[in-house]
């Protein structure tokens, strides 16, 4: 499965919700930092900025014209501590995007390959909107989030790109592929409400858990219930809930395809 978490304005939790979600997830998972902006959230938060600056996704760039993509794919990848996630960080400055162009379709492809081979992917893809956005990621994926808080400065960005991506994934006939995933609902507005203004699904949700949230955004040292936490229990929740929409979303589409398209 290859699952994108974008969003329409800054910090509603895209990396942090990434993160969880990942070491949450079933099985063994690649995540990726492809966010454009350069900001190595990954990096600089849960690591701690304890990770060497020789190894990005950006080394992807020379691979690609190399035609090494299979190859350097996991050797630039950290094994993050105790769990069966593979990190790619992300790059460095705003201006090293336009080196990976060309990299994305072919990317996309190689990791809709993983998951015959047991592993799953989930990308930070950032900020719709921004210059040299890994857009070939997110049409290639089996479901794109929308992540957004609940609150009026958050809905009043993401519903503009609701606009956007419902009109794209339709025209393309896999509107099932899209939705939103809230952070923090009913603070103050509900799921129903945001389904309505963004004319979008609400997939999932994660919970509003400022200080375990720190845990995965920051690298603060979690404390002995972090395990049962608000936040790890919504990401444990919400990782099931996208894996069995995708696979409903596959079993539905392998009824309704002609005999004569086989």
């Amino acid at each position: 499965m290859l699952i994108s978490l974008v969003s329409a304005a800054g910090a509603p939790g895209v990396s942090t919700t990434a993160l969880a979600m990942a070491f949450a997830w079933s099985r063994p998972t690649l995540l990726i930092d492809a966010d454009p902006s350069g900001a190595t959230t990954f990096q600089a938060g849960y690591l701690r900025g304890q990770v060497t600056r020789d190894k990005s996704i950006l080394d992807l760039a020379i691979a690609h014209r190399q035609h090494r993509l299979d190859e350097v794919l996991f050797g630039i990848s950290i094994d993050l501590p105790d769990s069966t996630v593979k990190l790619i960080p992300g790059i460095h400055t705003p201006a090293q995007a336009r080196s990976l162009g060309p990299v994305w379709p072919d990317l996309a492809r190689h990791l809709q390959d993983l998951e015959s081979k047991g592993m799953d992917v989930i990308v930070d893809a950032g900020r719709l909107g921004m210059a040299e956005h890994p857009h070939p990621l997110i049409a290639a994926s089996d479901l794109v989030l929308l992540v957004t808080r609940s609150h009026l400065p958050g809905l009043s960005a993401g519903a503009a790109w609701a606009g956007v991506l419902r009109e794209e994934f339709t025209q393309r006939g896999i509107t099932d592929r899209v939705g939103v995933l809230i952070v923090g609902p009913d603070r103050p507005y509900t799921a129903r409400e945001i389904e309505s203004a963004f004319g979008l699904p609400v997939v999932s949700t994660m919970a509003w858990d400022p200080v375990n949230a720190e845990v995965f955004s920051l690298g603060n040292p979690p404390s002995r219930k972090f395990d049962k936490s608000l936040i790890n229990q919504s990401a444990r929740a919400a990782s099931q809930t996208i894996s069995n929409r995708i696979m409903t979303s596959r079993s539905a589409l392998d009824t309704n395809t002609p005999l004569g398209a086989l």
